[in-house]
This record gives C-alpha cells, sequence and structure tokens, in this order.
C-alpha cells in the first residue's frame, strides 16, 4: 500500500493517491485525517466508483473530476519531494566521503605540499556556483593549489569535484596540520 499527497499532522489529508499495490484499487481524490472523505474516485480491476465520500463510505455519485486532478498534482508534487530529499542525502553522503578521504589521509601528496606552502583550504559552508568561472563547494570539500585574485576571491582546485575556478574567502578556512573543525 502506498499514499502520495499532502498530509497534516502525520496523517493523509488534503488531496492524495493512495495504491493497494496487491489488488491494483486505488482511490484518488479528498482525504481527512487518513480516510476517504471529499471528493473522489475509487479504481478496481471491475469498478470505477466516483463522487462523494465520507468517512471511507461512498456517499452518492457525483463529478469528482477537479479532485482527481488535485490529487494527481499533489501525488507528483510529493514525488518531486521525494527526489530532492534523495538528492540532498547524496550531496551529504559527498560531502562525508570528502571528510572522511581527508581524514584518512589518502588526498596525498598534493594536500601535504599545498598545506605546507598555505595554499590549502577547506569549505566551512556548502557555496553554489553563480558562474561557470565559479567553484561550487559542499561544506569540508578540500581545495588545493589555492592563489589569491584579491581581498574576497581566490582561485583553487576543489579536490572532490576536480573542478578549478574562483572560490568566495568567506566560505572556507586555511588548512594545516593543527586546523580544527574538520570533522
Amino acid at each position: 500500500q502506498r499514499y502520495e499527497g499532502e498530509y497534516h499532522e502525520g496523517k493523509s489529508h488534503g488531496y492524495g493517491v493512495f495504491s493497494f499495490t496487491e489488488s491494483g484499487e486505488k482511490y484518488a481524490g479528498e482525504w481527512v485525517r487518513d480516510s476517504y472523505d471529499g471528493l473522489g474516485v475509487f479504481f478496481s480491476e471491475s469498478i470505477k466508483q466516483e463522487g462523494r465520500w465520507k468517512s471511507d463510505e461512498f456517499a452518492s455519485a457525483e463529478d469528482a473530476s477537479a479532485a482527481v486532478k488535485r490529487a494527481e498534482s499533489a501525488a507528483e508534487t510529493a514525488r518531486g519531494t521525494a527526489r530532492q530529499a534523495e538528492e540532498m542525502s547524496s550531496r551529504a553522503l559527498d560531502a562525508a566521503e570528502s571528510a572522511r578521504r581527508y581524514q584518512a589521509g589518502i588526498d596525498g601528496a598534493d594536500l601535504e605540499q599545498a598545506k605546507q606552502e598555505g595554499r590549502a583550504f577547506y569549505a566551512l559552508y556548502r557555496y553554489d556556483a553563480r558562474s561557470s568561472d565559479e567553484v561550487t563547494l559542499e561544506e569540508s570539500d578540500v581545495i588545493v593549489d589555492a592563489e589569491a585574485v584579491d581581498d574576497t576571491w581566490f582561485r583553487g582546485r576543489n579536490q572532490r569535484t576536480g573542478q578549478t575556478g574562483l572560490i568566495p574567502l568567506e566560505y572556507v578556512e586555511k588548512l594545516s596540520d593543527d586546523s580544527e573543525g574538520k570533522n
């Protein structure tokens, strides 16, 4: 069984679609506190009941097409929200992997030399590049080969992505052997 749609206080509430995976039956329409309640359509292999529902019971036949459209839209929004959550989780895992690689010391001689020369930084915050010459950062990304451009920007290479470009100085901190702040 699967519900996709709007929730309120942890319950199916608003518009949504509920699918019974074993039987193939489906209800699309209005919900109130986990019950079919309002306009909706119940579909099964042999039945289509369209109309007004009250506490999961069919009450009367009415045109429910507008409610079904809103329910399907709410279900699509829920799927989009789930995709966004998966993408955010993937970015968090990438940042954690970057931190893990740094902590494990497998970033190699480039990092050690850059640290000794004061050209290694780590990202304090996520930064989304705003132009093609800027570098996108995840929190804890390690930046090497850093060279100052002016008081607010420098050019460097993100070790996680290999991307080289401009990085805002306020989003990073210099990395040294005794640096605090790495997770």
